[in-house]
């Protein structure tokens, strides 16, 4: 009996030690999707091809973050129910971003779309063209983001990771950034831009559910950054109908944010 039980120690130590294992984890939950931005444009194909742009410049710019529903992470979380949710809490993008924005060609202003102009249903893009053109803008852009964490597989979004499990392996985090530039008035789509960004990390690195989320704001913030290059290099490509269908500036370009 004696010597059956002394078989059974390796067993339970092992035991144990999973359950210690388990006890130290840390346990993450990714953030919540990104918006499915085709819900932007729904249109049948004839409606699509029919919209032309009807912007004037030197123009406004509304701008807004859209996520999926119910998103939320450890520094922001989405407004409004619905199809898609809108951050309005600016963790990822910096004041040197919004003055990059804010200097675009023909740009006369912008202004970032905030909870005091949106409903709380948001089904379509209608609620956002709305929203800008009570801040009188021409223009409307929508950018989301989509993070993703991949460790021996790829995890999804508000998936919980318990990264106890997964001592001293290399993480992976990769972001992507998409933007779609609309025509407040008319709908009509100017153009669309995406970049990524991707930071690596051991594992046994990621002490605390801090730490994993500030790998996984940083990797974000390097996608805005570079989509906003991205917007900045496309930009003249971007507006061009704009600039065609309008007549002579009549107004003088401030280039301020408010």
């Amino acid at each position: 009996m004696c010597m059956h039980g002394f078989q059974r120690l390796p067993f339970l130590f092992s035991v144990l030690l999973l359950a210690f294992a388990g006890c130290r984890s840390v346990q993450y939950r990714t953030p919540g999707a990104a918006a499915n931005m085709s819900l932007f444009h729904d249109a049948t194909v004839e409606r699509l091809m029919n919209r032309r742009p009807a912007a004037r410049l030197p123009a406004r710019l509304a701008i807004a973050r859209v996520q999926g529903p119910g998103y939320r992470s450890y520094t922001a979380r989405g407004y409004g129910d619905g199809a898609y949710s809108v951050v309005t809490t600016r963790d990822i993008e910096t004041d040197a971003q919004r003055d990059r924005l804010a200097h675009l060609p023909d740009v006369e202003r912008i202004a970032w779309i905030n909870r005091l102009v949106l409903p709380e249903q948001l089904q379509t893009a209608t609620e956002l063209r709305r929203a800008a053109a009570t801040l009188h803008a021409d223009f409307l852009l929508l950018y989301t983001l989509d993070t993703t964490f991949r460790i021996d597989k790829r995890f999804k979004s508000s998936t919980v990771l318990s990264l106890g499990l997964f001592a001293n392996r290399k993480a992976r985090v990769l972001s992507t950034a998409s933007a779609l530039l609309f025509d407040t008035r008319s709908g009509y789509v100017y153009g669309a831009a995406e970049e990524s960004a991707r930071e690596e990390r051991v594992t046994s690195a990621w002490s605390s559910e801090r730490a994993v989320d500030k790998t996984r704001r940083k990797t974000e913030e390097a996608a805005f950054d570079k989509l906003v290059g991205r917007i900045e290099k496309d930009w003249g490509v971007f507006v061009a109908p704009a600039k065609r269908a309008s007549p002579p500036a009549g107004r003088v370009s401030t280039y301020r944010t408010e």
